[in-house]
């Protein structure tokens, strides 16, 4: 198969990876890597979705307006059995966001109609193009909450047809979010973005009225969905001044070619910008903690603040850091892969935890780099306060995380003898079992033969960032790719199998080793309880009777 476009491959995201699809993916980087992009995206649009909630007589005054409407049965649908390998919990989340998707848009276009606000009793509002701002569409907060926040420079920056603006950037005690509108003339054939190839700390920087820097961009890395970008700056909340400057120098983009190949186009799309920083800093609550823990394998870990803003919480921690060179691999830290964080949130009267974090989705659990140096890794965890939360001590439940880690493990054994006696490999906590070898037609469909390991497995990894080499007696080395389906919540493999690509005859003896696995760590059990507050310095929302009128209404500057 050739390789997909942007708009192909967010399709794919959503509806799922066929065999092809998968095969294609494991030999093609580029795909591969916008795949991912695509589905951080995904992910970060469902984990921030919140439910609408109407008043009780928001039902029954829509059921009283279709009373006269005749409803036509739906028809049957057959359900199609799928059997690619796939993360199954992130199609559960993508698929229900998707519906949630469709039922807002669907639920606020027939509500702006004039005659349905007034059978429904609907205060009508000036029309306008607006419904959210950039913010509110990728769910970095609610106006209502984050507004005497927002700041808009209004400012272009023009290059070779290409136009970069700067439409609203959301500044609190512990961040910066800046969101990017990328247009172009119509005679530039490229659609330029910030790729995921792209350097984001290259590019932009936030100092304080000395100069000094006080935050990198998150993940160095940019996030987003339709024609908006987000640049995510952490801040160092003890050196933030009364005036910050913003500060970009990006002179390029990165777009696609003919083939889908990456290319970066050229130009000056440099700003800078000040904010006025009196005001987040007057609606923050900083409290200071002073808790430690070690962790299974002697790590120390610090937590050190919590500060409490109206668009959330977030929580400041110092790890050791167990090498001096911060590109090793180091507990919680392996370069630019991201961490995700176990945890829950409890009640510290009742005990119980909040629903909202029974599940976590991306940005509910990422674990988020401040800075680093030769000693310790500075960092944080950012999450959204439940109403009833606000002011409230509560519990930090700390459980656990899963990283990238490399890994020795390898096994050797003759392909002949798996029928009779299959090869076990323990690794990582993990358990394979290879029962079977043979050299036969791809079951992708290719026109070649190919190498193919049948395999059971007991895991405790995640097993969906492998990756895996196999080596003959003769030094021939092979890419393993994958086949089958894996469930993320039992993490059981159905119909699993290795495929090595390139390989013609049954080798006498092979090596197989495990290169990298998403390493889980879950036997840590710290309990951190969080102090409350007296108050809080901005106005406690009522959602059950405002957040669906100020999702409707007109949002404005």
């Amino acid at each position: 198969m050739s390789c997909l476009k942007p708009h192909q491959m967010e399709d794919k995201v959503i509806r799922g990876l066929t065999l092809t699809d998968k095969e294609h993916l494991s030999r093609c980087e580029h795909c591969s890597t916008l795949y991912e992009s695509i589905l951080h995206e995904q992910q970060d649009w469902n984990s921030r979705l919140y439910s609408a909630r109407a008043s009780e007589e928001f039902t029954t005054n829509i059921m009283n307006a279709l009373e006269d409407v005749e409803v036509e049965p739906a028809g049957s649908i057959e359900e199609k059995n799928m059997t690619w390998f796939r993360r199954t919990n992130i199609k559960k989340w993508v698929s229900a966001a998707a519906v949630i998707v469709i039922l807002a848009w669907g639920s606020y276009f027939a509500l702006q109609q004039p005659l349905v606000q007034q059978q429904l009793g609907i205060k009508q509002e000036q029309p306008d193009s607006w419904w959210a701002t950039p913010m509110e569409l990728v769910g970095y907060g609610i106006f209502k909450k984050y507004g005497e926040l927002a700041h808009y420079p209004k400012i272009e920056a023009e290059s070779n047809g290409i136009t970069v603006s700067v439409e609203e950037v959301l500044a609190d005690a512990t961040q910066i979010l800046i969101a990017l509108e990328i247009t172009k003339d119509k005679d530039v054939n490229y659609s330029p973005h910030l790729g995921w190839e792209m350097n984001m700390e290259d590019y932009f920087r936030v100092t304080n009225s000395e100069g000094k820097d006080i935050g990198i961009v998150d993940n160095n890395k940019s996030r987003g969905m339709n024609e908006y970008k987000f640049v995510r700056i952490p801040l160092d909340t003890s050196n933030i001044s009364d005036t910050i400057q913003i500060t970009s120098t990006l002179n390029k983009l990165q777009a696609s070619d003919a083939n889908g190949e990456p290319i970066f186009l050229e130009g000056d799309w440099s700003f800078e910008f000040d904010i006025d920083m009196r005001k987040a800093m007057q609606q923050a609550v900083i409290t200071e903690l002073h808790e430690s823990y070690q962790m299974p394998d002697g790590t120390k870990v610090r937590a050190e603040q919590l500060t409490r803003t109206p668009n959330g919480y977030r929580i400041d921690f110092v790890t050791e850091q167990a090498s001096a060179d911060v590109s090793e691999e180091n507990p919680l830290y392996s370069g630019d892969e991201e961490t995700l964080l176990y945890f829950d949130l409890a009640n510290v009267t009742a005990g119980d935890n909040y629903e909202r974090y029974v599940y976590f989705n991306d940005d509910d659990n990422r674990m988020t780099i401040r800075y680093r140096d030769d000693k310790e890794l500075h960092w944080s965890l950012y999450f959204n306060a439940e109403q009833d939360m606000v002011d409230k001590p509560f519990v930090f439940h700390f459980k656990g995380y899963s990283q990238l880690a490399s890994t020795k493990g390898e096994i050797t054994f003759r392909p002949r003898a798996l029928l009779s006696k299959p090869a076990v490999f323990k690794d990582q906590g993990d358990q394979f079992t290879f029962t079977s070898m043979t050299v036969s037609d791809d079951p992708g469909g290719e026109d070649e033969k190919v190498g193919i390991l049948s395999l059971t497995a007991e895991l405790k990894n995640n097993f969906a960032k492998d990756k895996w080499v196999m080596t003959d007696k003769n030094g021939q080395e092979y890419q393993v790719e994958y086949r089958g389906a894996m469930d993320m919540d039992t993490k059981e493999l159905s119909g699993f199998k290795f495929i090595m690509r390139g390989m013609s005859e049954l080798p006498e003896e092979v090596t197989l080793k495990r290169v990298t696995t998403d390493k889980t760590v879950d036997d840590m059990n710290w309990k951190l309880e969080l102090p409350g507050v007296k108050e809080v310095p901005w106005e406690l929302i009522d959602w059950e009777k405002e957040e669906l009128k100020y999702r409707m209404n007109l949002v404005s500057e």
